[in-house]
């Protein structure tokens, strides 16, 4: 979802002056007489894919970012710590934080529409990228579903320019029985990646959802069979109409897909229909509809039956235990009660087990209130926390974008038992960008205060990163 936002911000999506650079790019050296080496050693044989999006990614390389036109060049810059730079030119990147990882390419385009770049740090080009022809898509979606294909991160990109608009015929082959797996594999990959579903396409999944048969069989079948539901499901979220809403909910009381998958259809909103199903689903004997029904109601402050919930406090789920605690942490009005839940979630993030500490650091992290940030910010400091949780953690703290929360994430940074920038490190800076923001848009702090916890938050990264030079 991000990316979309990130690509409609810059004007990228379906924009026709972008449409001839869309696709696949391989690098030609000859004429980088001097530090030619040097190219080949990076860009080889690899694949440089710009998507309608307004992503790219150096396939093989696991460099990724965001691009966008600027007269007759194109910026690659890639992906920052901090969420911000699809909306910012590449030089005032650098200058506002020339000490931090944001780093790109200039590309110039030359009239054949292949692209030219000049140096890359300290090896001098040119080198050409220059834009292969386009591949039959049925090609392109028995490659898809083989993970193991040389090409398959390739194909994944140019199937997101082409996904949207061939919609038809990737659900052609992911519905036809008569297809080889691997081909039904690649077409139900590819559905995923439809950016936006039709009228026609939305009926044709829906009405097919209820009708696919369970997982059985072979490894091949069984994945596929939970790929293709799961991804129909996804292309049925991205619009939830009312019908929709009905067939996935009755879908869920008959075990064909689980509550949290789900789980979209009621993040913007909750119809009265809804919060009955939803407490229906308090008595259910399936933990993911319990915690499912726990985790909207007390976002949505629907009415909750707090009595009726406290007795799942002593549910056989752990999950439904500590969803339970969260919601008593949010909704009551008992003081001591919330208190108490609150340090039940904090002991439990401590847990010996890493997947009920982090289920614990998940519930404890949708309590997002004042009154939750002491408890979530000891969870972050806790050094025997497990490492996803804490990131989970570092991220709540940020959408939390309270000031008080800003000690306790820089102190986070200092652990030198973690390698240099692991996801806790990123998320620690997302969220101190984040908090600066919020504190800009509250106080309307002049640009210069403003960036002061962004400073602060780089030079933390810049610390990290030459205590693990050192080392190595």
């Amino acid at each position: 979802m991000m990316p979309v936002l990130c690509a409609i911000f810059l004007g990228l999506v379906q924009s026709p002056d972008l449409e001839p650079f869309l696709g696949s790019y391989r690098a030609d050296f000859s004429r980088a007489r001097k530090h030619r080496s040097l190219f080949e050693g990076y860009f080889g044989k690899r694949a440089l894919v710009l998507a309608r999006d307004g992503t790219f990614e150096i396939c093989g390389l696991n460099q990724s970012g965001y691009w966008r036109k600027e007269g007759h060049r194109l910026v690659l810059v890639y992906r920052g710590f901090f969420g911000r730079p699809f909306s910012e030119t590449n030089s005032t990147l650098k200058r506002t934080v020339p000490r931090s990882n944001f780093e790109g390419l200039i590309l110039r385009v030359m009239p054949d529409k292949t692209l030219r770049l000049d140096s890359f740090g300290v090896a001098k080009g040119p080198i050409f990228f220059k834009r292969k022809g386009e591949e039959p898509l049925s090609s392109l979606i028995t490659k898809n579903g083989n993970l193991d294909h040389p090409d398959w991160p390739e194909t994944f990109m140019i199937l997101k320019n082409r996904a949207t608009i061939e919609q038809r015929a990737i659900v052609d082959i992911a519905l036809d029985p008569k297809a080889a797996i691997i081909d039904r594999t690649g077409a139900a990959f590819a559905i995923g990646q439809i950016e936006s579903v039709n009228p026609k396409t939305f009926q044709r999944l829906l009405n097919a959802l209820p009708a696919l048969p369970r997982p059985s069989g072979k490894f091949e079948k069984r994945f596929f069979a939970r790929l293709l539901q799961r991804r129909i499901v996804e292309a049925i979220l991205k619009r939830p109409t009312l019908d929709a809403r009905r067939v996935l909910i009755s879908l869920v009381d008959s075990g064909a897909i689980s509550a949290q998958q789900i789980e979209p259809l009621f993040e913007s909103w909750t119809r009265p229909e809804d919060t009955e199903v939803l407490t229906s689903w308090l008595s259910s004997n399936k933990p993911d509809q319990v915690v499912l029904a726990l985790k909207v109601l007390a976002k949505s402050k629907s009415t909750v039956d707090l009595e009726r919930a406290s007795q799942l406090t002593s549910d056989d789920s752990k999950r439904v235990q500590y969803y339970t605690h969260a919601t008593i942490a949010r909704l009551s009005s008992d003081k001591d009660q919330r208190m108490k839940s609150f340090i039940y979630l904090l002991t439990q993030t401590k847990e010996d087990n890493s997947k009920y500490s982090w289920d614990a650091c998940l519930a404890l992290c949708t309590v997002q209130t004042a009154e939750s940030l002491p408890y979530l910010a000891a969870a972050l400091l806790a050094g025997d926390t497990d490492e996803i949780g804490r990131s989970d953690i570092a991220k709540a703290l940020g959408e939390l974008a309270d000031a008080r929360a800003v000690p306790s994430l820089l102190e986070a940074l200092k652990d030198d038992s973690l390698p240099a920038f692991p996801m806790f490190r990123v998320k620690v800076l997302e969220s101190l960008d984040k908090i600066a923001k919020a504190k800009k848009e509250s106080q309307n702090l002049s640009r210069g205060k403003v960036g002061l916890l962004r400073t602060r938050a780089v030079m933390a990264a810049t610390n990290i990163q030459n205590r693990s030079d050192q080392k190595s």
